[in-house]
């Protein structure tokens, strides 16, 4: 028989058996003439958790055998003590988390929004935790993980181990790695995009515009000051009066607004008495007199 031919389970020798397993033979593969043919998935490391140099190299050496084509990669396992893997160093992953320390009620990050959205977010939803000094800093790093999903969370859980020391590291990498889902930072420039629309009021524009103001740090005021009047229709009182008597703080801006707003207001429930058309009380009253005329004309 030839030694260096085998039949094992799962194997297949064409030219012979023999109980000596060549060392290139592994179970479902084909030896045939000193090569073996078929897919042989690399055994699972035996390294894995070490931590060690000949562990990373090991697993180097297993990615560049998945590369080859055909080669299917196996399943892997979690090791006996995976359940202690963390990201965060033992001053903070040994600290037990206060029972009053739950994880928040919100939106779940996903990669695609802004990250200092979240952060923020998360940080006023954390602010009301009964802890202080190190525990509450631990108790922020650990919790900040169930407030993640889809790509966010795989990041979270790949992150190696150890590799956090603080809140603010962990913040750091966060915006680090989810940068590029940031929001473009907006300069008073872009308040001069603000219109008003066709059928919107005083009110809602003011309040539009206030909203993109508020969310523009270090707002130049007399650059939102003249951004808002030219976005205001140019037939409107507010307009002319703002043209006319330029104001130097917002604040004036808005008392003026607050006087046309209640104008508005008033109108429009009186507008409304008048009929469904808006028709106005000159022609109520000239349609009245014609009435009146006509009638007497019959008489």
């Amino acid at each position: 028989m030839n030694p260096a031919c085998c039949h094992f389970s799962g194997g297949t020798c064409l030219g012979g058996t023999s109980s000596q397993q060549a060392p290139e033979c592994q179970p479902g593969g084909t030896w045939f003439g000193g090569k073996v043919v078929g897919s042989f998935p690399p055994p699972s490391n035996p390294l894995a958790g070490t931590g060690s140099l000949l562990e990373q190299q090991y697993q180097e050496l297993r990615d560049l055998m998945y590369m080859i084509s055909g080669v299917a990669r196996p399943l892997e396992k979690a090791a006996r003590n995976s359940y202690a893997d963390s990201p965060f160093v033992d001053d903070i992953a040994l600290v037990g988390v206060p029972k009053g320390c739950v994880p928040p009620t919100m939106t779940l990050y996903d990669g695609t929004t802004d990250p200092l959205d979240h952060i923020n977010h998360y940080k006023q939803k954390m602010m009301v935790i009964n802890a202080t000094g190190s525990l509450k800093e631990a108790c922020m790093c650990k919790e900040f993980g169930s407030t993640l999903s889809g790509a966010a969370l795989q990041w979270f859980v790949s992150l190696p181990n150890k590799s956090i020391a603080c809140f603010a590291d962990l913040v750091n990498t966060f915006h680090q790695q989810f940068a590029s889902s940031r929001k473009p930072k907006k300069q008073t420039s872009d308040m001069y995009r603000i219109v008003q629309g066709s059928e919107e009021s005083t009110r809602d524009f003011l309040n539009r515009f206030n909203r993109e103001k508020m969310a523009i740090p270090r707002c130049d005021i007399a650059t939102a000051i003249e951004a808002f009047r030219q976005g205001l229709h140019q037939d409107s009182d507010l307009y002319k009066d703002l043209t006319k008597y330029p104001c130097t703080t917002f604040e004036e801006v808005q008392m003026k607004a607050i006087t046309v707003m209640r104008l508005e207001e008033d109108s429009g429930p009186r507008r409304a008495t008048y009929g469904a058309d808006h028709t106005s009380r000159k022609a109520l009253v000239a349609n009245q007199s014609r009435e009146n005329h006509c009638s007497n004309i019959y008489q």
